[in-house]
Parts: structure tokens; sequence; C-alpha cells
């Protein structure tokens, strides 16, 4: 059987009391339970959040790689290093997504 690997991504800035987090949570224990050999990754964005798209970063991303100024190559750095590190992950990872909303009652 193939390794299974996981990327986690948390969005919620609720941490432990997210259900979200508690959800997903429950999920990855059960992977690796099932998967000993699972590899689990985990990308907290509350915690580490992406830049914020700025102009000269969307003017970066368009222009071709070729022909980026030095300027145009540290705005978009950061990104650049979470792709590297995620990106093979993110692009060989089946997706999982839980949104959990809570509903007020009228």
């Amino acid at each position: 059987m193939s390794k299974k690997n996981v990327l986690l991504i948390k969005s919620s800035i609720n941490g432990d009391v997210s259900k979200s987090n508690q959800l997903s949570k429950a999920i990855v224990e059960k992977i690796k339970n099932t998967y000993q050999e699972c590899l689990i990754d985990t990308i907290d964005l509350s915690e580490n959040p992406p830049p914020f798209l700025t102009a000269e970063m969307y003017r970066a991303f368009i222009t071709p790689k070729s022909e980026r100024s030095p300027a145009q190559l540290a705005a978009i750095l950061p990104s650049e290093n979470m792709d590297n590190e995620f990106g093979p992950i993110v692009h060989d990872t089946g997706i999982l997504q839980i949104n959990y909303t809570q509903i007020e009652k009228n």
C-alpha cells in the first residue's frame, strides 16, 4: 500500500475551540490510526498567515518569470517559499474541506 500524506490547513482564528479544528483533529487522528506511516503536515494560517495580495505582488505574478525585477522577486518571495514548501504535497493530495458554521435559530 502506498504511503498516505495529509496536509491539514487550519484557517480558524478560534484555535482549539474552533469546531472545524476539533473535527479536523478527530479525522486526522482516525487517519493516523488507520495508516500508521501516514505523514501529516499542518499549516495554521492563523499563526502563520500568508501575505495579503498587493498590487505589486499581482504585477509580479503576471510578469513572466524571466522578466521579473529584483523588487518583484522580493515582493513574492514569501508566497514562493510557501508554494515550494507545500506545493508538491497540495498538488498530490485529495481534498477534504470542513467548514463548520453555527446557525442561530430564531
